[in-house]
């Protein structure tokens, strides 16, 4: 199913690349990464395959030629909607077939915004994502089910031209299978953008988000953190190369007194990409990441993780 999703991307890029003059009203994206995480003390050689598409839709034509066209919506304070479909795929071999897993994720999202240019420059984000993950151990003998839905709302403003900030506040639900388990997962944040001309040359891009998640279950209390910060330069506008750092870290106590039981995984890694325009209306983008988790008071849980991804866009 992976590889037709595959097919079917690169069929309809070659059909949306038409029909370009200094603006658009549509993308088309294609997308695809592998990566490989590895577990201390663990021989499974696992493997993760991912594929989606993805297309955006602007209510106005967006204007191109106010700075890099990997920018072009941010810039023009475009509004429109995201339709998003993505399969994933997760193997983890090992010498004894009874150790063998696999997992199978389908995932939809429809994102909305909304620029107010004639109110302020503020802006309304609203996204709903839904993800269905089966779980097979033991060679198939047993297998569960993961559910998730997912909300989010934020508002921000253009307190320049060229730089947003803005809240952002989210809810996930998750449901396992398996002991008829379901979580909540509440996420409140402060993201920032901004797009300036370079002295030297070019443009640049910096942007950054932190937030807090918090999840209530019935005998414990995670409380955790995310951070992320980013930059791009652009030479020319049509080709960008960037770099970004990331650290989540969690934290679980006692339901009722909040007495501290652990400190669970603390994350942290960084991506490294380029995305070039080959032709003003179509570009290629690569991103290669490193990532690791370590778990406070047990190093045979802590793993390491690299991935590789590319995507196509095609506007028209």
């Amino acid at each position: 199913m992976m590889y037709r999703l595959i097919g079917a991307g690169i069929a309809a890029l070659s059909i949306a690349g038409t029909g370009f003059a200094g603006e658009y009203r549509g993308e088309f994206l294609a997308n695809y990464s592998y990566s490989e995480p590895y577990q201390d003390l663990d021989t499974s050689d696992p493997e993760v395959e991912a594929a989606s598409v993805g297309i955006n839709w602007y209510f106005n034509p967006v204007d191109t030629s106010k700075g890099p066209l990997g920018e072009a919506a941010f810039l023009d304070h475009a509004s429109g909607i995201k339709l998003g479909y993505g399969e994933t795929q997760a193997e983890s071999n090992s010498d004894n077939p009874a150790n063998e897993t696999e997992q199978d994720r389908d995932s939809y999202s429809v994102n909305v915004r909304k620029v107010f240019d004639n109110a302020g420059d503020w802006v309304l984000a609203l996204s709903y994502t839904e993800a269905e993950q089966d779980n097979e151990f033991n060679a198939g003998s047993s297998k569960t089910t993961t559910e998730l839905e997912g909300y989010s709302v934020s508002v921000s403003k253009y307190v320049q031209a060229h730089t947003e900030v803005g809240v952002t506040r989210s809810r996930y639900d998750l449901e396992y299978s398996s002991g008829n388990q379901s979580y909540e997962i509440n996420q409140m944040g402060l993201f920032a953008k901004t797009v300036r001309e370079c002295g030297c040359g070019g443009f640049f891009s910096l942007w950054g988000s932190a937030a807090r998640q918090y999840s209530d279950t019935a005998s414990e209390v995670l409380d955790g953190s995310i951070i992320q910060v980013g930059g791009s330069y652009f030479p020319t506008t049509g080709l960008e190369i960037g770099a970004e750092l990331f650290r989540n870290s969690s934290r679980i106590f006692e339901n009722g007194d909040l007495d501290l039981v652990e400190l669970g995984p603390v994350g942290h890694g960084y991506a490294l990409k380029a995305e070039y325009f080959i032709i003003p209306q179509a570009s290629v983008a690569l991103r290669l990441s490193q990532s690791e988790a370590d778990v406070y008071g047990n190093p045979n849980s802590d793993f390491d993780a690299e991935s590789a991804a590319i995507r196509g866009t095609f506007r028209f």
